[in-house]
């Protein structure tokens, strides 16, 4: 949908910046995070949230029940807002856009690592420090592991921060040794050819 992004955007930069007079961004972050797990882990309650030809004020009343307690009161009303305009379909990505502006504003770069296996925790502190040591010249004073497992790598790991991508794997090492021999072996045939 055009111009979801933007309202993401909008929205999220109003919840920082409540979240920051209040004093409580940290709260507040653990708990849009709580909330974004949840809508993911059930789409059951996305869905019932988007769903226009249920009421506006029964949405609420779940989200009283289902977050009461559970979540800071900001957090709480932030939802309520969202769905009394009309825009729970953007809530996946105000909660992207929150998180993103929080750790920027916190000077920390948050930097997704695919691995095979979990990190050690010696192998997370180690990658931390090389990264916080490669980025401190762009304003960056601490880095955030965004930790994703994937088997499929067989080994190494990937590891993206905005548009750079360092592809250390296995599988694509082996990939590329793949494409090598397969390369050699067509030369080989070129030259037998001849």
């Amino acid at each position: 949908m055009k111009g979801l992004d933007t309202v993401a955007q909008v929205y999220a930069s109003a919840l920082i910046e409540l979240a920051y007079q209040k004093g409580v961004p940290g709260e507040v972050l653990a708990d849009v995070q709580e909330v974004g797990r949840l809508l993911q882990s059930t789409p059951r309650a996305f869905t019932f949230l988007i769903t226009p030809n249920i009421k506006k004020d029964s949405k609420k009343q779940v989200i009283d029940r289902a977050f009461g307690g559970r979540v800071s009161e900001i957090v709480q009303n932030f939802l309520k807002v969202v769905i009394e305009k009309g825009r729970a379909d953007a809530l996946p990505e105000m909660i992207t856009a929150f998180v993103a502006m929080y750790h920027e504003r916190q000077g920390e770069l948050v930097v997704k690592v695919q691995t095979a296996q979990a990190l050690e925790d010696d192998d997370r502190d180690r990658l931390r420090r090389i990264l916080r040591n490669k980025f401190k010249n762009k304003g960056y004073t601490d880095v955030v592991l965004d930790e994703k497992v994937d088997a499929r790598l067989l080994g190494g790991v990937i590891v993206r921060t905005g548009d750079d991508l360092y592809d250390g794997s296995l599988r694509t090492r082996l990939a590329a040794i793949g494409d090598r021999l397969r390369a050699g072996r067509l030369n080989l045939e070129k030259l037998y050819e001849d």
